[in-house]
């Protein structure tokens, strides 16, 4: 079953396999974590690409870990994409 997933940079956030693979489009403020959110990813063999629309920053200050799936981040034009999977941990 389908679950569409919002990313919410306020709120801890548990991404699965419900979730299946998807992409979301908005600025990189929008894409921000503040130190009291967090972002977990377990969904094997699925996709999450947050696509920027503008060249701001994407600052996280709160934990991201990716359990199982792809956590892939890209830039608009001139930007690095950065793709994160496997079971890997950042911040916190």
């Amino acid at each position: 079953m389908f679950t569409p997933f919002k990313w919410d940079p306020n709120e801890k956030m548990t991404y699965d396999s419900e979730n299946a693979s998807q992409v979301i489009i908005q600025n990189t403020q929008n894409f921000a974590l503040s130190r009291s959110a967090s972002f977990d990813m377990n969904a094997p063999g699925e996709i999450l690409m947050l696509r920027a629309n503008d060249d701001g920053g994407m600052y996280w200050q709160g934990p991201v870990n990716v359990r199982a799936g792809t956590l892939r981040l890209e830039l608009p034009q001139g930007g690095e994409d950065v793709e994160v999977y496997g079971a890997i941990s950042i911040g916190g």
